[in-house]
C-alpha cells in the first residue's frame, strides 16, 4: 500500500511499462511484499506504513536531504528525534498516541503545546519541494525533451514511448502536474546512459 500511495504512477503502471516488463511486475511485486512486509504484517496499517518510512523514506530520501544542504554550508546537523531510546518509546506507543482523525503526531502535538505559538503548532508539514513542475516547462525543458523524447533513449526498453509522450504533451500544455513522473522517468535514463553495459539491466526474454 505504501508504495503505491508514493508512485507517482499508481495506477498506471499497465500503461508505463513494457510489455516484457509488464508481464513480470506482478510476481516482482509479490517478492518485494514478501521480503518487506512479511515482518510487520502482524503490525497495525499505520505501524506498518511508519515502519516503511522510517526504514525507507528516512535514510534514503529526508536525510540526505538535510546532509547535503547543511553540509553545503559546513554545518552539522543533528536530529534529536531518531535518539534511539526516544524511536524505541515512541514505537511502543498506542496507535492513538501518535495519529488521531487527521491529527498527527498527536502526542507531539500534546506535549509541546504550551511551549510553541498555536501557528507553529496548527501549521502544515513543509517539506524539501522544489518547483519541478515549472522548471520543466521552463529552464529545463529542453534537457527534459533530449532525454525523454529522443527516439535512441535507453529507457524504452522498459516503459512505453506513447504513455511518456502523453505525460510530457499534457505536462507542457499545463493541462496536468506530472512533474514527479517526469522525474522518475528523466532520472531513470540519465542512469542508464551512466552504465557501460546496459544489457545486464535488461530482464531475459
Amino acid at each position: 500500500k505504501m508504495a503505491f500511495w508514493t508512485s507517482p504512477f499508481q495506477g498506471d503502471l499497465a500503461q508505463l511499462l513494457s510489455l516484457r516488463l509488464a508481464s513480470n511486475a506482478e510476481a516482482l511485486a509479490t517478492a518485494h511484499r514478501l521480503r518487506f512486509a512479511a515482518p510487520t504484517q502482524s503490525r497495525s496499517t499505520l505501524a506498518q506504513v511508519l515502519e516503511d518510512n522510517f526504514t525507507a523514506y528516512l535514510p534514503s530520501d529526508l536525510l540526505v536531504k538535510v546532509d547535503r544542504c547543511t553540509m553545503a554550508w559546513a554545518l552539522e546537523a543533528r536530529s534529536p528525534f531518531l535518539d534511539h531510546a526516544l524511536v524505541s518509546y515512541a514505537a511502543a506507543l498506542p496507535d492513538a498516541f501518535k495519529r488521531r482523525r487527521l491529527t498527527s503526531k498527536y502526542i507531539l502535538r500534546k506535549a509541546l503545546n504550551h511551549l510553541i505559538p498555536p501557528a507553529i503548532a496548527a501549521r502544515p508539514k513543509m517539506g524539501f519541494g522544489i518547483p519541478l513542475a515549472k522548471w520543466f516547462r521552463s529552464d529545463l525543458r529542453a534537457y527534459l525533451g533530449d532525454h525523454l523524447a529522443a527516439p535512441q533513449a535507453r529507457l524504452w526498453d522498459y516503459v512505453q514511448k506513447g504513455f511518456v509522450d502523453r505525460l510530457l504533451l499534457e505536462h507542457m500544455r499545463g493541462d496536468a502536474d506530472h512533474a514527479l513522473a517526469l522525474f522518475a522517468l528523466l532520472a531513470l535514463e540519465v542512469w542508464l546512459q551512466t552504465l557501460r553495459n546496459p544489457n545486464w539491466f535488461r530482464l531475459a526474454p
